[in-house]
C-alpha cells in the first residue's frame, strides 16, 4: 500500500533522473576505447555526461535540503579557486577541471538527497543496485574475453594479452577489481531483498568472484571481507530471520572466493594461457615476504612522510592542487639511492588532500563525512544502507592506497551512494528564482560537455599529427605550430599540449629562453625524468651551469633508475655537438661517473 502510495507519488523527471543515474553507474565502466593521450577520458565523459543529465530532477520542481556534504565539497571548489587567484598553481586550468568535477559531486549528493526523498531509498536502492550488478557481470565478461583472448565474431572487443592479471574493459586491475566488488555487494543485498533468485544470483556472482581472483589484486580479499562486513553488520542488527539467507549466501561467496583461490594452485590454467597469474601461496608470500612488496610499502611510506612535510609547510592553503610531483620533485628526500619513489600524488587521499589543498579544504570533507557517519543508522540496518555502507568502504579502502576518486565514474557513483544515505540537509525554501538558476545551471552544463568533448578531440587530432611527425622524425611544420597556439591559448588541456610540445623541443641554442619557459611550466604540469633532463640541458645551453648542476642533482635523487639511461644520451649528444655539450657531459662524469656509474 506505502509502496504503491509512493510510486504514485515519484513524478516523471525523478524517474528519468533515476534511469539517468543506473546508467551513469554502470555503462561508462563497459566503454573500453582506451586510448592515448588521455586514455580515460571517454569513459569520464560518459560518467559526466549521463550524471548531468540526472541532474533534471533538481531543476525541475521542489528541491530537497541541501547537504552538508554537498556544500563542504563546494567549500572545497572554492579553496582551489583561490588557490588559482594567489598564484599558488601553474595551470589554472588544471584546478578548473578539479573544481568542475567537485562542483559534479556536490550536485551528485545533492540528487541523490532529493531522490531518496522524493522516491523512497528502497526503490532507489534496487534501481541503482540492479544497475551496478548487471553492469559489473558484464565488465566480467569483457575481462573473460580479454583474458582467455576471445573473438567476438571476429573482433576483439578488448585489446591486450591478460598477462598483467584480469582487467576487462577498465584496463586497469585495481579499478576492475573495484567495480566488480561493488557489483558483487549489489548481487548479495539484491539476494537479501527477494530480488533475485539464487539460480540468478549465483548465475552473477560466480563471473564476478572468479574476476576478482583473476584480477590478481590483492585488494580484492579487503573488498571480499568489507562486503562481509556490511552482511554481517546488517544480518545481526537486522531482521535475522529474513535475513538468514543473506548471511548464507554471502558465507558461500566466501568459500567461492577462497576455493578459486586454491584451485589456482592446481589449475593454473584457469588463467589463460597467456596469464602470469600467480599461485594463492605465492601471492600471499609477495605480500609478506618478497623484496618487490618491502620496496612498495617502502615507497608508499616514504609518499606519506613527504606528503606529511608539505603539509607542514603550508598548512593553510596546502602546496596547491595538482603541485604535489613538482614539490617532490624540488624539495623531497632522497629514497634508497637505487630506486624512483616520484609519484604526482601521494597514493593516500587524505594525505594527498591535506599536502595540495591544506587544513581548510581537508575540513570542508571531513567535517561533513563525520556528521554524515553519525548521522547514518548503524542501529537499524536493512540491505539498501548494508549495500551503501560496502560501496562506501570499497572507495575508501581504495583510496588509501590509490586515487579513484580522481575518475569520475568512480566519484559520480560514489557521491550517489553518499547522496541517498540519511544525513544531515540544510533546509532550503521553495524559490522560483533558484529553480530557474539551476535549470540554466543544468543547461550550461551540458553546454560545458559539449566543448570539451570538442577540446579534447581537437588536441587528440593535434596529438596525433605530432605522434606521427616525432616517429618520422619530421619537424613541425609552421601551419602546425600554429595550430598547436591557437587551440592552446582557449583548451582546459593547456598542460597536456605544454607537455607534449616539450617531448618536441630541439635541444640547441636557438630560442633557447622560450623553450625553457615552456619546458619549466610543463615540469610543473608533469615533473616526468624527460623533462627534468631537458631542463637541465636547456639551462647549460644557456649558461646557467650551476642551475643546470641543480637540476641534474634533483634528476639523479628522483630517478635514480633513469639517471644513466639520461647520461648515455647527454654523451651521446656531446659526441654529436661537442661545442654545445662537451662541457655539460663532462661535469656529469664527474658528478656521476661514466654513463651513469657514480
Amino acid at each position: 500500500m506505502t509502496a504503491g502510495l509512493l510510486s504514485s507519488k515519484i513524478t516523471l523527471a525523478s524517474r528519468i533522473s533515476l534511469a539517468l543515474l543506473g546508467l551513469m553507474v554502470s555503462l561508462p565502466f563497459l566503454n573500453f576505447h582506451h586510448s592515448l593521450p588521455l586514455p580515460t577520458f571517454y569513459t569520464e565523459w560518459m560518467a559526466f555526461a549521463l550524471g548531468t543529465a540526472a541532474l533534471l530532477a533538481l531543476a525541475w520542481g521542489k528541491q530537497t535540503g541541501l547537504p552538508l556534504l554537498s556544500l563542504g565539497l563546494i567549500g572545497l571548489m572554492l579553496v582551489l579557486l583561490v588557490q588559482v587567484a594567489l598564484g599558488t598553481v601553474a595551470y589554472a586550468e588544471r584546478s578548473l577541471l578539479g573544481a568542475l568535477y567537485l562542483l559534479w559531486a556536490a550536485s551528485l549528493v545533492w540528487l541523490g538527497a532529493h531522490l531518496r526523498e522524493h522516491c523512497g531509498l528502497e526503490r532507489i536502492g534496487l534501481v541503482l543496485q540492479g544497475f551496478v550488478a548487471f553492469g559489473g557481470f558484464l565488465v566480467a565478461i569483457t575481462g573473460f574475453l580479454l583474458q582467455y583472448q576471445i573473438d567476438w565474431f571476429g573482433v576483439r572487443l578488448v585489446s591486450g594479452d591478460g598477462s598483467g592479471g584480469m582487467v576487462g574493459s577498465l584496463a586497469q586491475r585495481n579499478h576492475f577489481a573495484n567495480y566488480l566488488a561493488c557489483a558483487l555487494a549489489s548481487v548479495v543485498f539484491l539476494f537479501a531483498r527477494r530480488r533475485l533468485n539464487l539460480p540468478l544470483a549465483t548465475l552473477l556472482a560466480v563471473p564476478l568472484v572468479l574476476g576478482l581472483v583473476l584480477s590478481i589484486s590483492r585488494s580484492t580479499w579487503i573488498y571480499v571481507l568489507l562486503v562481509l562486513i556490511s552482511v554481517g553488520w546488517t544480518f545481526w542488527l537486522g531482521n535475522r530471520g529474513r535475513l538468514k539467507s543473506l548471511l548464507g549466501f554471502s558465507l558461500g561467496v566466501l568459500i567461492l572466493f577462497a576455493g578459486l583461490n586454491v584451485l589456482l594452485v592446481y589449475a593454473p590454467w584457469l588463467a589463460g594461457a597467456g596469464a602470469q597469474t600467480p599461485t594463492l601461496g605465492e601471492r600471499w608470500m609477495q605480500t609478506v615476504a618478497s623484496d618487490q612488496t618491502q620496496l612498495s610499502l617502502q615507497i608508499r611510506m616514504y609518499l606519506l612522510k613527504e606528503a606529511w612535510v608539505m603539509f607542514a609547510g603550508h598548512p593553510f592553503l596546502g602546496v596547491g592542487f595538482g603541485e604535489f610531483g613538482w614539490n617532490l620533485l624540488e624539495h623531497g628526500a632522497p629514497f634508497d639511492g637505487s630506486n624512483s619513489a616520484m609519484s604526482s600524488h601521494a597514493h593516500n587521499a587524505l594525505l594527498d588532500l591535506l599536502a595540495e589543498t591544506g587544513l581548510l579544504a581537508a575540513l570542508c570533507l571531513i567535517v561533513p563525512l563525520a556528521l554524515w557517519l553519525r548521522a547514518f543508522p548503524w542501529s537499524k540496518p536493512d540491505p539498501d544502507t548494508g549495500w551503501i555502507l560496502a560501496l562506501v568502504a570499497i572507495q575508501a579502502a581504495h583510496s588509501m592506497v590509490e586515487y579513484p576518486l580522481w575518475h569520475a565514474n568512480f566519484l559520480g557513483l560514489t557521491a550517489v551512494a553518499l547522496g541517498v544515505a540519511p544525513q544531515p540537509l540544510v533546509a532550503l525554501r521553495f524559490s522560483r528564482f533558484r529553480q530557474a538558476a539551476l535549470g540554466l545551471g543544468l543547461a550550461a552544463g551540458m553546454a560545458a560537455l559539449a566543448m570539451v568533448f570538442a577540446d579534447y578531440r581537437n588536441f587528440e587530432r593535434w596529438y596525433r599529427q605530432a605522434d606521427r611527425s616525432q616517429q618520422g622524425n619530421e619537424p613541425i611544420s609552421e601551419a602546425q605550430l600554429k595550430d598547436f597556439a591557437d587551440l592552446r591559448a582557449t583548451s582546459l588541456f593547456a598542460g597536456y599540449y605544454d607537455l607534449l610540445a616539450s617531448e618536441l623541443i630541439a635541444l640547441n641554442r636557438e630560442e633557447v629562453d622560450a623553450k625553457l619557459e615552456l619546458n619549466a611550466h610543463a615540469l610543473r604540469f608533469a615533473s616526468i625524468p624527460g623533462a627534468v633532463f631537458r631542463q637541465a640541458v636547456l639551462l647549460s645551453l644557456k649558461g646557467e651551469h650551476d642551475g643546470a648542476g641543480r637540476v641534474l642533482s634533483r634528476l639523479a635523487t628522483m630517478y635514480p633508475n633513469a639517471l644513466r639511461g639520461h647520461l648515455q644520451r647527454l654523451e651521446q649528444m656531446a659526441r654529436d655537438d661537442p661545442a654545445a655539450f662537451a662541457a655539460f657531459a663532462a661535469e656529469a662524469r664527474r658528478g656521476y661517473g661514466a654513463v651513469g656509474h657514480p
